[in-house]
């Protein structure tokens, strides 16, 4: 029985995995990029990088020593989006939990959810540019309003009860 199980990022939930893994009997391999919550635990073995490119190298020094079979777990969205992005045959070395690799995709993706979404017809309230809107197509009593970076755009505004 193979029980290593590698878990990369240690926000709350990683410390979470941390502890109870370790409590009950897995050696857990923790992969931070940062000294977040969990790098403090007294549980599991924990490798503190400077990069995201050294959590690769880390993973596939873990790759060479542990059994082929290691979970590998992803609690931090900057590192699974990494993964997504720049090194995506880590899925093929890992058995990473975090999958189908197609669905986290999406749901990485805010417009791929919100297309998702609109083909299953899920409700979902709806973003406007504020250069886009017209005073008249907003009644006051409809409209939940604030301001809201994205995109380096100044304003967008999001309705209450209007959906697609």
């Amino acid at each position: 029985m193979n029980n290593h199980i590698i878990i990369c990022g240690l926000p709350p939930q990683g410390l979470f995995l941390l502890r109870e893994f370790s409590k009950n009997g897995y050696m857990v391999h923790a992969i931070t990029i940062q000294k977040s919550p969990g790098y403090y635990s007294k549980y599991g073995k924990k490798y503190l990088v400077d990069s995201y490119a050294d959590i690769k190298n880390t993973l596939f020094d873990l790759y060479t020593t542990l059994p082929k079979d290691t979970k590998c777990l992803v609690t931090s969205g900057k590192i699974l989006t990494y993964f997504l992005k720049e090194c995506p045959e880590v899925y093929s070395l890992f058995n990473i939990e975090s999958n189908p690799i197609e669905a986290i995709e999406c749901f990485e993706n805010k417009y791929k959810t919100y297309e998702l979404a609109d083909k299953i017809n899920l409700k979902y309230p709806k973003t406007y540019a504020i250069s886009s809107i017209k005073k008249e197509d907003f009644p006051s009593d409809q409209t939940i309003s604030r301001w809201y970076n994205f995109m380096r755009r100044r304003v967008l505004w999001r309705t209450k009860r209007r959906y697609h």
